[in-house]
């Protein structure tokens, strides 16, 4: 335990793909289907650089998607 309050700290491991956003074509958003290696995940967080690259926070399996990328 830690913290004046007793709470315990935790960390979530999350699978996240780095890329330049010109690869794209489009710019990611939050609910984007993804497809690495025939394994499908969802966008679920999108983290821009401000120069161009974007990190792109991920969840695997399928919810409601908006679009579909392939790589």
């Amino acid at each position: 335990m830690s913290g004046a309050g007793g709470g315990m700290e935790s960390m979530i491991h999350r699978p996240v793909v780095e890329l330049r956003l010109s690869d794209l074509g489009v710019d990611p958003m939050e609910g984007d289907e993804m497809v690495i290696s025939g394994i499908t995940y969802r966008v679920i967080d999108v983290n821009n650089d401000g120069f161009g690259a974007s990190v792109l926070v991920l969840h695997r399996g399928r919810d409601v998607f908006n679009r579909s990328m392939t790589f």
